[in-house]
């Protein structure tokens, strides 16, 4: 069954969760967590969002 798309209010933040399989951890190493950090930096820049990343076994974020 589909996820109902998500509420957006301008300017409020979203909390923003990637996971592995099965609750699976995501990152495998230290390279690839800091690969992904750099990555997302870039994108906030490029996009102008601010992104907080805020756990290591998954890909947990707050948005806005």
């Amino acid at each position: 069954m589909a996820r109902l798309p998500r509420l957006f209010i301008k300017d409020c933040s979203q909390h923003l969760i990637q996971r592995g399989n099965n609750r699976q951890a995501v990152f495998f190493s230290d390279e690839h967590y800091t690969a992904y950090l750099v990555k997302f930096k870039d994108f906030s820049e490029r996009f102008e969002v601010k992104i907080y990343p805020i756990k290591i076994k998954h890909a947990d974020r707050i948005g806005s």
